[in-house]
């Protein structure tokens, strides 16, 4: 029989330490009601406990806004100090999430709201989570279009300011608190207009009712284009001519 080399038997051990484990003895019920800014409930969200590799359970929020799911208990440990490791058992709660077309990551199962991932790194002992109110931020699909003339044929740069349309919050803050809200953070988007595309299109997930700022500048970086757009339509569309 050939030997693994000293190579397999490091990757082998790499391999058998990040497969996921469950506790067989034990289960997590998840529970919280989802909402609006304006208290309204809101139903048929998505919710998985796990990540985009497993999950450990799944389940839709109802009419009222409220969801129950049951989700599998990790196995697998982490470390509590002085060199003693526990299950930690839940790792993560994604709310408003379902696994991309291509299996690969989860995305949001509902565009017209904001997501939240609840992340747990530290040993859980219960049995049940109650999230609590959850709110979640209405959102607006927004498309750019783009339409070079007098710089037809050149290259340009965009820069778009806007709210993320997601947020990440530690468990133990989410139990803590009566509400969980998402502290939106600002992001940046950077696109190449190339010099053969004289016309091109992009496809924005930004808050509803939000002022969003738009930049273009040229190969020599000088600014050619500066404008803010305030977003108060679910469906939008901004024509940019350059």
């Amino acid at each position: 029989m050939r030997k693994l080399s000293i190579l397999s038997i490091f990757i082998l051990l790499i391999l058998s330490s990040c497969q996921t484990r469950i506790e067989d003895n034990r289960r997590i019920l998840i529970t919280g009601k989802l909402q609006d800014e304006n208290g309204e409930a809101i139903s048929n969200i998505n919710i998985i406990s796990g990540n985009e590799f497993t999950q450990l359970g799944t389940g839709l929020s109802d009419e009222q806004g409220d969801f129950s799911i049951t989700s599998l208990s990790l196995a697998n440990t982490v470390n509590i100090g002085n060199g003693e490791f526990e299950p930690i058992r839940i790792d993560a709660i994604n709310i408003n999430a379902q696994v991309s077309d291509d299996g690969f990551g989860l995305t949001v199962s509902d565009h017209n709201y904001s997501s939240i991932n609840v992340v747990n790194r530290n040993f859980f002992d219960g049995v049940s989570i109650d999230l609590g109110d959850i709110v979640l931020q209405e959102l607006a699909q927004l498309e750019v279009n783009f339409n070079k003339q007098e710089y037809a044929g050149q290259e340009l740069y965009v820069l778009v300011d806007h709210k993320g349309s997601s947020c990440q919050i530690d468990l133990a803050q989410a139990i803590a608190v009566e509400q969980i809200g998402c502290q939106i953070t600002d992001l940046s988007s950077n696109l190449t207009l190339f010099a053969q595309n004289n016309e091109r299109s992009i496809n924005i997930s930004c808050l509803l009712n939000e002022t969003l700022s738009l930049e273009v500048f040229d190969n020599n970086g000088n600014l050619i284009f500066d404008q803010q757009f305030a977003i108060n339509e679910n469906n939008a569309s901004i024509d940019v001519q350059l």
